[in-house]
């Protein structure tokens, strides 16, 4: 039986993902000679779902013997194997209907990062479960969304590359670029070397001059950076327009720092409230001098209430609570008391 259960795949705009996929499709719903297999081209919208299917029933149509020799058909909505009952369709969030009764073979699903929700990604895992091989096979471009699906899976992904988590089923590839790139803009934004590491189909179906034209104007332009760091090298930031380079930022985490050894230190307190669907934050920061400079180390906890963590879109909620990163309390309102706690226990 297959070893890996779930694939998560990320790289540049370009590389023929789509394609990928749907040779993947074929290959599933009829070379595994699973009885009755469902196979699904996942996505939020109908028209996104329809580029991988649609791509697949093109390759069965038009490659000579392709269909005899898996033994597909296509009708106008589906892809078939009439002997083993097996069915290739679109599967999409905006469609309507229920899902629950689906029992997947293969989901694919293209542009994971475009997910709003984890509703879609849910009902595909949550629907293997009678499946002796079933498959998940995320594949995407770095986003925006830091709080989505698709940036939990990919933390869970570099989690397992790093040894830190483990799980043999799992299996994650991410072509980007290196962290000592982000330290340069300029060489960031002019070295093809950089650009190649993104892009694992380079001169292929990737156009080096369209890239470095697409460089140039991110050189000239700054609001364009975060869109071609992000479409083009695979950079995930933390909006569509340059504000901070969030790569860097995540390099100044220091999970050994305890707020403890900072007693008798002067501090700053900020607190940015809210009560019912916004995180209400609360943040220490101490100032030390180290080598003549100022550094600063910050604290910090958030707040939220049960009702939004359980009901909101944010896929990231519920994980946070259970890490520790956010705490909930009861009901549908923040109690302030918590936060107000927080301070004279500070103090």
């Amino acid at each position: 039986l297959r070893r890996y259960k779930t694939i998560y795949e990320e790289l540049a705009r370009k590389n023929a993902k789509s394609t990928k996929l749907s040779g993947v499709g074929l290959y599933l719903l009829s070379l595994d000679n699973e009885e009755g297999a469902e196979v699904y081209s996942a996505a939020t919208t109908r028209d996104q779902a329809r580029i991988v299917w649609q791509d697949s029933k093109r390759m069965a149509e038009k490659t000579p013997n392709l269909k005899s020799q898996l033994g597909v058909d296509t009708s106008a909505h589906t892809i078939f194997v009439q002997e083993t009952s097996s069915v290739f369709r679109p599967l999409s969030r905006d469609q309507g209907g229920n899902h629950d009764g689906l029992n997947v073979h293969a989901g694919l699903i293209d542009e994971l990062h475009a997910h709003k929700t984890r509703e879609l990604f849910d009902v595909i895992e949550t629907a293997t479960g009678a499946r002796d091989q079933p498959l998940i096979w995320a594949i995407t471009t770095a986003g925006f969304n830091r709080a989505g699906i698709c940036y939990e899976q990919r933390d869970y992904a570099i989690k397992i590359l790093k040894g830190v988590q483990e799980d043999d089923e799992y299996f994650s590839i991410i072509y980007t670029v290196d962290d000592k790139d982000l330290e340069n803009m300029d060489a960031l934004l002019s070295d093809e070397r950089i650009w190649m590491k993104a892009n694992p189909n380079w001169g292929v179906s990737v156009n080096p001059d369209d890239i470095a034209r697409k460089a140039r104007k991110a050189r000239e332009v700054v609001s364009a950076q975060n869109n071609f760091l992000t479409k083009h090298l695979c950079v995930w930031t933390n909006a569509d327009s340059a504000w901070m380079n969030m790569a860097l930022w995540d390099r100044c985490a220091d999970p050994t720092l305890d707020i403890d050894d900072f007693h008798g230190v002067d501090c700053y307190k900020g607190t940015d409230l809210a009560s019912k669907i916004d995180i209400a934050s609360d943040v220490t920061v101490f100032v030390k001098k180290v080598d003549g400079e100022d550094h600063y180390y910050v604290f910090d906890r958030h707040f939220l209430p049960e009702d939004q963590i359980e009901n909101s879109v944010n896929a990231q909620y519920d994980g946070w609570e259970r890490s520790g990163y956010i705490t909930s309390t009861p009901g549908n309102v923040i109690d302030f008391e918590l936060i107000e706690d927080g301070y004279i226990e500070d103090a």
